[in-house]
């Protein structure tokens, strides 16, 4: 039994017996094979003692994340733990825009956690996508946007990014790696590479409302003596 990653080790056991006899000069042999104290076969055929190995991969469990950034120029108000809303669902493009096909698209592995909202230092995690076997080689692709909130005082980040996973298998380790590549939408709907995780971020900007002009309207009471003729006040 060896120790290479990955690779699981045929614990079979053969009995195999040789009987020789002469027949009219000539030596005869007859192998018979016992597997695991079980009789195989008694056909001359080494074939029939066969050792079966096999190589799998571990599966790969990634966990996406992105990034909020909140700015009020005021600092009246500050980013709060799950203020905002953040979805990662499958494409039906790649980074070229072209469509991909629709099996694929609907065996793409989805997160545990499909929405996730920020914390407070900004910083957004998904579930774990987990890939296995049976996605090696291939490339999986997901969008990911923020849910638009309903503070008129906010405006939302309108971003989307697409993030792609190339799945491989590194021998050496007998694991599956699922390398991320991330790109931005751009104003004519193209998408831009960017260079890592930390660039994935949504801005939101609060602007409280301005206030309308209004007119103010006091009322002045004298005490003492009644209102006379003349009788003029000024209030700022």
């Amino acid at each position: 039994r060896g120790s290479i990653p990955g690779v699981s080790y045929d614990g079979s056991t053969y009995t195999v017996t040789v009987v020789v006899r002469a027949d009219k000069g000539k030596l005869d042999g007859t192998v018979t094979y016992v597997k695991n104290s079980s009789a195989a076969t008694n056909a001359p055929d080494p074939i029939k003692a066969a050792f079966t190995n096999t190589y799998e991969a571990n599966d790969e469990e990634v966990t996406p994340v992105a990034f909020k950034n909140y700015v009020d120029e005021s600092g009246s108000t500050s980013l709060q733990d799950k203020q905002f809303q953040f979805t990662l669902v499958p494409a039906n493009v790649n980074e070229n825009n072209d469509p991909l096909a629709e099996d694929l698209v609907n065996s793409t592995p989805k997160p545990s956690i499909p929405t996730a909202t920020n914390n407070v230092n900004g910083r957004i995690t998904f579930g774990t996508i987990k890939f296995g076997i049976s996605n090696k080689d291939k490339d999986y692709y997901y969008l990911m946007s923020e849910v638009r909130g309903s503070d008129s005082n906010i405006e939302y980040s309108q971003d989307t990014y697409l993030v792609k996973y190339t799945v491989k298998d590194n021998p050496t380790s007998a694991e599956l790696e699922a390398t991320p590549t991330y790109y931005k939408k751009d104003s004519d709907g193209n998408w831009q590479k960017v260079d890592d995780e930390r660039e994935v971020i949504f801005t939101n900007t609060y602007k409280a409302k301005s206030v309308d002009d209004v007119t103010l309207g006091v009322h002045k009471q004298l005490d003492g003596r009644a209102w006379q003729n003349g009788d003029d006040f000024t209030f700022t």
